[in-house]
């Protein structure tokens, strides 16, 4: 529920203007389902992403003879929905096959596939992990690699 203000007066003289914009308002719900004693993971994210926008419309008004220019600004919200659904299945206790799909029902869906390995040295845990991604507007896919330690 954050915003931005500046003022371009001090630039622009008396065309410049106040404007205040607002950051785009995240909504998650999510859940994860467990099968098979604890070794399957499903998991399942509805994030709703709504931004508000200004635009501005501009019209030339004939007032006798002498035309005038009139500025209408008014908001909109646009709402932009993503599903993503995924799935954990761990082989042995320290290592995880994973498979997901991001933006589903976008014409940008993404899928994507990994592992995990996570071991122990000493009393410290650590855990590596790693993740292919196929964007639908690269020709190449994106690899993270990922290494947690967890203090």
């Amino acid at each position: 529920l954050a915003g931005y203000s500046w003022n371009t007066s001090s630039l622009y003289g008396g065309g410049g203007r106040s404007t205040s914009d607002r950051f785009p308002t995240r909504v998650r719900f999510g859940g994860a389902y467990s099968l098979a004693e604890g070794r399957m993971l499903l998991l399942a994210e509805y994030e709703s992403r709504i931004t508000p926008a200004e635009y501005q419309i501009r019209a030339t008004d004939v007032t006798g003879d002498l035309p005038s220019e009139r500025v209408e600004r008014r908001e909109i919200r646009v709402h932009d929905p993503m599903l993503r659904a995924g799935a954990e299945y761990r082989l042995l206790e320290s290592f995880a096959l994973r498979a997901g799909m991001d933006r589903i029902g976008t014409s940008g869906a993404r899928p994507s596939a990994g592992f995990m390995v996570q071991e122990s040295i000493g009393n410290l845990p650590l855990r590596a992990e790693y993740a292919v991604v196929l964007e639908p507007y690269v020709a190449q896919a994106m690899h993270f690699v990922t290494l947690r330690i967890y203090l």
